[in-house]
């Protein structure tokens, strides 16, 4: 999913939420700007597959009790490369590596 394709949460994504088929996290930090603001409440999917240049919600290896919403850059031997999309945010140029699936929460689907 490019920056253009995130859309808004629409009924359809609400009506998902509210069967428990979406879950909804807040993003924090500036990392993800434009695409997402800090505050603005993302929609995710955790049934979805992760794929390449996805955004999705993971731990951070860093700090496991740590979420983070990123764009999936690679994906190689099972193992996921993260990255912000601000070229202004100076965390934006370090990816994070070696994330496993299971430690990936789910896709964002809608703001």
């Amino acid at each position: 999913m490019d920056d253009r394709q995130l859309k808004s949460s629409g009924l359809k994504e609400v009506v998902l939420w509210a069967l428990g088929k979406r879950r909804r996290f807040h993003v924090e930090g500036h990392s993800m700007r434009p695409l997402l603001k800090e505050g603005e409440t993302v929609l995710v999917d955790p049934s979805r597959p992760p794929n390449r240049h996805d955004i999705v919600v993971a731990r951070d290896p860093r700090a496991p009790v740590r979420l983070i919403v990123k764009r999936i850059e690679v994906v190689k031997k099972g193992k996921y490369r993260l990255k912000g999309i601000n070229p202004f945010c100076e965390s934006v140029h370090e990816s994070i590596d070696g994330i496993e699936r299971k430690d990936i929460l789910g896709t964002v689907t809608s703001k």
